[in-house]
């Protein structure tokens, strides 16, 4: 009996590192169902919001990592782009569930990146009514946010009291109603989105198109090919005197055809077939014969301003070679000068995109109705 009694003190006893902790378990939950428009965006416009909404996951995800994150996709204004796709009809509306509550966040992803645009009607507050109403939100405890973020740029007037409406019930059934309004800043409908975010307890982000044009890149061969085109060489006098000399061996007839390159392709061709008031001026006065010897003269001019033409051609070209090799300054100034205007460029380009996708607004909003549920982030 003490031997037992020994070894039961023992068991008591040991160090509490020793002992196996029950595994931990998550504290609290964010459920968040996006309501994307698919019928009014363009696609640059859409592409940017979808990057937008999966950059509020991304950073939920990364500030709360101890929480459970479940993500859910509706479509609405446009037919379901599957058969597999489930419809939600209201009134003159038309609603789709994408995909219900999951903690999957890539397969949620992969489905929000699929989505596409068509034609169809705006039905807002049928959307967020749907989502409302179908998903199971999670109520848990007390450390639970639940949202709605609902993306998209047109309503109609009399939609806009009840988006306002449906945002207050959404609001008494414990879902914040967040917007990502995508039309003009200016209008009408951006004071609506504005006021049915604010009737949810959430906050209305505004995406705009980005149209901010990068410069051309530069290309060393194109910059050469311009240079060419514009240098200057010993050849340049002699050249434009051929070209010159080469133009002057056009004979037009009013037909519209060059009577010199018919006398040279053609082996049977015949003067006479050719209508008097059709032939030039200084040909019409003309015999048939002085006529052949004519145009006999302007073809021999033409082969050996052609044969010139070319030559110099190949001259100036190998000039300007030799020369961009030799390390031309001018071409080189230029092709430095354009690389550090499209760098620069693209460099604002790259912050102006940036801050359309990420709407740092937007993310405080979203962390302080967290807070406001009892749940801190890791970034504080």
């Amino acid at each position: 009996m003490k031997t037992l009694w020994s070894c039961l003190a023992v068991t008591v006893c040991l160090p509490a590192s020793l002992v196996l902790a029950p595994p931990a378990l998550r504290s609290g939950s964010i459920d968040v169902v996006f309501c994307v428009n698919t019928s009014v965006a363009s696609p640059e416009v859409m592409k940017l919001a979808k990057r937008r909404m999966w950059g509020i996951v991304e950073e939920l995800s990364r500030g709360y990592p101890d929480i459970r994150l479940r993500v859910g996709l509706y479509g609405y204004g446009a037919p379901p782009a599957s058969p597999d796709t489930a419809a939600y009809a209201e009134s003159d509306g038309r609603v789709h569930r994408v995909m219900d509550l999951t903690d999957e966040l890539e397969a949620a992803r992969e489905k929000l990146n699929q989505m596409a645009m068509s034609d169809g009607h705006e039905c807002v507050a049928h959307a967020i009514s749907a989502a409302a109403k179908q998903q199971r939100w999670s109520n848990e405890s007390e450390h639970s946010l639940n949202m709605i973020v609902v993306v998209g740029g047109h309503c109609d007037r009399p939609d806009s009291s009840l988006m306002v409406q449906t945002c207050k019930d959404a609001l008494r059934q414990g879902i914040v109603v967040n917007a990502i309004y995508c039309g003009a800043p200016d209008s009408d409908e951006a004071a609506w989105w504005t006021n049915m975010a604010r009737a949810g307890g959430g906050f209305c982000s505004r995406l705009w198109e980005l149209n901010l044009p990068l410069p051309p890149r530069i290309d060393r061969n194109e910059e050469l090919l311009r240079f060419v085109a514009f240098a200057q060489t010993p050849y340049d006098a002699r050249l434009a005197q051929f070209q010159d000399e080469l133009s002057r061996t056009n004979v037009i007839a009013r037909l519209r055809w060059d009577l010199v390159d018919s006398f040279e392709s053609q082996h049977d061709f015949d003067i006479l077939a050719v209508p008097r008031r059709s032939l030039p001026p200084e040909m019409s006065r003309m015999t048939p014969d002085e006529q052949r010897s004519h145009l006999a003269a302007l073809s021999k001019r033409r082969t050996h301003a052609l044969q010139q033409v070319v030559s110099l051609r190949q001259l100036r070209l190998q000039h300007i070679e030799q020369q961009a090799k030799d390390g031309n300054q001018q071409l080189e100034a230029r092709l430095t000068a354009a690389k550090r205007a499209f760098d620069a460029a693209q460099a604002r380009y790259a912050q102006e995109r940036d801050k359309v996708i990420k709407d740092i607004e937007l993310i405080r909003a979203v962390r302080t109705q967290a807070e406001r549920r009892g749940l801190s982030s890791r970034d504080k």
